[in-house]
């Protein structure tokens, strides 16, 4: 279920960008990854999941799923999905002598699996032209150095020694005003911070999500916690060489 509201947020999230952009970027070129770098989310088999985002299609012209292809290294990645979305937007001005503008585009989300390390490419047409986005698997990584809540004992950032996902036992007393701490690793940087709590269902969050922004530290107000919390706590971090992203999550029950 988590994997699938991931990609959802992530096609909801491609949307709102795509809708937002002006007029002008209607005639540039085909927008798309030429280059993608994913993580591996475990150090084990698990598979991870990920997308190409192509939007500016030139109008009139169209994406078919027959058309989308694993180009090289099939025992790498493999397909996953193919969603296709519109927008039109109108955009009117209260100066006279303003002409109103119209944008529309339409764009497309290629899903795919990683499967391990290596290298990857995938192959779509527009029209009678064929593009190609290179998927680079790296090995994972633990992006996290140090995580501290009021209340627990211990660094949990070893939780993600070996995984992006794991979970832990809150056995502790009521906490008031309780503060969770975490930093990064060298070579990351901390883009997004959040604390589910899911006896309150309050959400605690923090973004440092501008274009090749992030942090080496944050610390998050989570509020009280009682003696059998559980909560749901996601770490969103960014590698500063690659530009690529990890998500790790971590289960307080």
């Amino acid at each position: 279920m988590k994997k699938i509201l991931k990609k959802l947020s992530c096609a909801l999230l491609t949307a709102v960008m795509v809708c937002a952009m002006t007029p002008l970027a209607a005639s540039a070129a085909i927008n798309y990854s030429k280059t993608r770098i994913v993580y591996m989310p475990t150090s084990g088999k698990e598979l991870g999941y990920d997308e190409i985002s192509i939007n500016n299609i030139p109008a009139g012209q169209t994406i078919l799923k027959s058309n989308v292809k694993v180009s090289k290294g099939g025992s790498v990645i493999s397909l996953d999905s193919f969603s296709s979305s519109s927008c039109k937007s109108t955009t009117e001005a209260f100066r006279k002598g303003v002409k109103s503008s119209n944008y529309s585009d339409h764009f497309y989300n290629i899903g795919f699996a990683v499967k391990k390390p290596g290298t990857g490419k995938i192959s779509f047409k527009v029209g009678n032209k064929t593009y190609t986005s290179t998927i680079k698997v790296l090995r994972y990584v633990n992006p996290l150095k140090s995580i501290s809540i009021t209340g627990v004992k211990g660094n949990l950032a070893g939780k993600f020694k070996n995984s992006g996902h794991n979970a832990f036992r809150y056995t502790n007393k009521a906490q008031k005003s309780a503060v969770m701490k975490c930093t990064a690793a060298n070579g990351w940087k901390i883009t997004g911070v959040s604390f589910n709590n899911n006896r309150t269902y309050t959400q605690y969050s923090t973004n440092y999500n501008a274009h090749n922004s992030g942090v080496s530290s944050s610390t998050l107000r989570v509020g009280s916690l009682s003696a059998k919390q559980s909560a749901y706590i996601s770490f969103t971090l960014r590698n500063t060489k690659n530009g690529a992203i990890q998500y790790c999550t971590l289960n307080m029950n």
